[in-house]
């Protein structure tokens, strides 16, 4: 398990004063998408007047605009925008594999899904946050939205969260999709450690979600970027002690081919069900991740 850290360790006054910068950078990339007050140009109770279309048969005559009728002897219909909320559902892989690493996957993990439900939250989104497994009175935070001054109740709750033991994805999911829940955006954060487990959860996910996103989390550890000379180069949270192995220059190319496969794996594992998978190593800073993934997933539902 990962040292304890606080809540003001995880998101102290730095954090938290890039996380509004990235509020307002957030809403010009998220300008042309579908986002929180998402909307839909319908026939509809919104007060916002959106278009006009042409009658039919079984429309509703509330809707017809009598003044053009009166003018131009036309049957026309207002649309007005129809305004929904959308739910976002963040997914976080607590196992022991995440509280590896230097950075520590496990901190990347909390501050990440910080800034995707501080942004939804903005975005009058409802976010909800499951920790897999759910194990340990580790529950699911239902979802949390409106007044920003109930948002340190969020960040409790995720410094709280404990990364330990072993962790499978397609059990996770199962019961996690077991629930009746509204369809909406399921952000996944996991370093995938097991492909074919991630397949699976991937697959049970995307059947009750509209949208899922995979966010792949390595430290560099994982990637290999270490000097020659021994390491641990299995998941900590399988073996113990991990076996320890002598770097070369041969073993590091070898060791890089099958990360590179691994890491397109991944991808095809998302885009196979027409999800977006987004990479990263916890060398890189959480905002920066974050900024790419509005830009590549242009959060069409967050």
């Amino acid at each position: 398990m990962a040292r304890t850290t606080t809540r003001e360790d995880l998101f102290d006054e730095d954090f938290l004063r890039r996380l509004r910068h990235l509020a307002l950078v957030g809403r010009r990339i998220l300008a042309r998408s579908a986002g929180g007050a998402h909307r839909a140009t319908d026939l509809g109770d919104g007060l916002e007047f959106a278009d006009h279309r042409e009658y039919s048969p079984g429309d509703e005559l509330r809707y017809v605009d009598w003044n053009i009728f009166g003018r131009l002897d036309r049957m026309q219909l207002r649309l007005f925008h129809r305004h929904s909320e959308q739910q976002v559902y963040l997914l976080l892989d607590c196992s022991g594999s995440m509280a590896a690493g230097d950075p520590s996957k496990e901190i990347y993990a909390k501050r990440c899904a910080a800034a995707l439900a501080y942004l939804a939250r903005a975005n009058l989104d409802h976010v909800w946050i499951s920790p897999w497994p759910a194990a340990g009175g580790q529950r699911e935070l239902a979802p949390a939205r409106g007044r920003s001054s109930r948002f340190t109740a969020l960040l409790d709750y995720l410094a709280g969260l404990e990364f330990d033991g072993l962790c499978s994805l397609a059990d996770s999911a199962k019961r996690w999709a077991a629930q009746s829940r509204p369809r909406g955006l399921a952000v996944l954060v996991s370093d995938a450690t097991d492909p074919d487990d991630l397949r699976s959860a991937v697959r049970l996910i995307a059947r009750v979600s509209q949208q899922v996103v995979l966010l792949h989390v390595c430290s560099p550890q994982d990637a290999g970027e270490v000097p020659g000379g021994p390491r641990a180069m299995t998941d900590p949270g399988r073996v113990r002690p991990p076996i320890r192995l002598i770097h070369d220059a041969a073993l590091r190319s070898a060791y890089q081919d099958l990360w590179t496969k691994y890491l397109a794996h991944v991808r095809a594992t998302a885009s196979g069900v027409g999800g977006v998978c987004v990479q990263t190593l916890t060398s890189r800073h959480w905002e920066q991740f974050i900024l790419a993934c509005l830009k590549r997933m242009r959060m069409a539902t967050v």
